[in-house]
């Protein structure tokens, strides 16, 4: 069953499956936890099983995988799944934005007014809901206030604090949380990786495949730098993504690994002195950290991260000399 390359999500995957084999499914899902864990995936495979031609399967609230709009959806060129996310919208509209705009929306509308192609269900996905557009959260609120028949809404977000109560209330919202450490593993191994650069790199990734990936990209990239270089936060800083909206969440990871390591550190110093400035650190780090999250350059953040953090000579990796 589809459901099954969906580790780690055994509450969320009931949730859903019990909506689908009811029959009685809400206007729309808020599929909701942090970055990188599985709920886009989790919205493609709720969309086959909604639209599994094999009856048997669709009763279990699964699909089979195997049928014509499986496999279309599989493949992602399924006529009634449109996915809205910023690839989307760059096609669309042959420019990037910062939003997910109401033009975007205005085009999926167009979509779910026609006749569905197949199976008689049109699946909207919008994947990073959060950055929808004042404009465009109202256009998504009018249409589930009065669904169309046969449309369903996935709205995907790691901020569900950013889309409006109104549009909170109409969803059933499904929690997603950080995957066990094993499951980010399993995956890591199943996509070709060593299992023990899987393990390791598991270990820092706080439960994200996401920030496995990014992790092991960066150790890559970074691997010849040298903590002890006095240009060494500067060197990390400039090898981010140059947007500041891909190079958020690499800072964030980055200042997360920083501030386990060095708590990890402040809880085997036995120097009170040492332990008091380890804990004056570590609270800045949790500035820092929520930095990222505001509209301050993550760049920025980061190099003064890495700087206060420098008179201790923390690695960025202090795990795993192998990733």
């Amino acid at each position: 069953m589809p459901f099954q390359s969906v580790l780690g999500h055994d509450g969320a995957l009931k949730q859903i499956k019990t909506a689908l084999s009811s029959g009685r499914m809400p206007p729309g899902f808020l599929f909701y936890g942090p970055g990188g864990v599985g709920k886009l995936l989790a919205a493609r495979e709720t969309a086959r099983a909604l639209m599994c031609e094999d009856a048997a399967a669709r009763g279990s609230g699964d699909s089979c995988g195997r049928c014509r709009n499986c496999i279309q959806i599989e493949n992602r060129v399924h006529p009634d799944v449109t996915v809205v996310n910023f690839e989307f919208q760059e096609n669309l509209l042959d420019k990037e934005m910062q939003e997910i705009s109401i033009d975007s929306i205005r085009e999926v509308l167009k979509a779910a007014q026609r006749t569905c192609a197949l199976r008689g269900w049109k699946v909207i996905i919008a994947d990073s809901a959060d950055k929808l557009s004042d404009s465009a959260q109202n256009a998504v609120l009018k249409l589930l206030e009065e669904p169309p028949e046969g449309t369903l809404w996935i709205l995907v977000t790691g901020a569900p604090s950013k889309l409006r109560p109104t549009i909170l209330s109409r969803c059933r919202a499904v929690h997603f949380a950080p995957l066990p450490d094993e499951a980010v593993a399993e995956i890591l191994v199943q996509r070709g990786m060593a299992f023990d650069e899987a393990q390791s790199l598991s270990a820092m990734s706080g439960g994200s495949l996401a920030s496995a990936q990014f992790i092991k990209e960066l150790a890559e990239k970074t691997s010849g730098f040298d903590p002890l270089d006095p240009l060494y936060a500067f060197r990390v800083a400039a090898s981010l993504p140059k947007t500041a909206m891909e190079a958020r969440p690499a800072a964030g990871a980055i200042i997360e690994l920083l501030a386990r390591s060095l708590s990890a550190r402040w809880q085997a110093e036995t120097r009170p002195r040492t332990r008091g400035e380890m804990k004056l650190v570590l609270e800045q780090l949790l500035v820092y950290r929520r930095y990222i999250n505001l509209n301050v350059s993550p760049h920025t953040t980061l190099e003064a991260a890495l700087l206060e953090t420098g008179k201790f000579h923390l690695s960025v990796f202090p795990h795993s000399s192998r990733v």
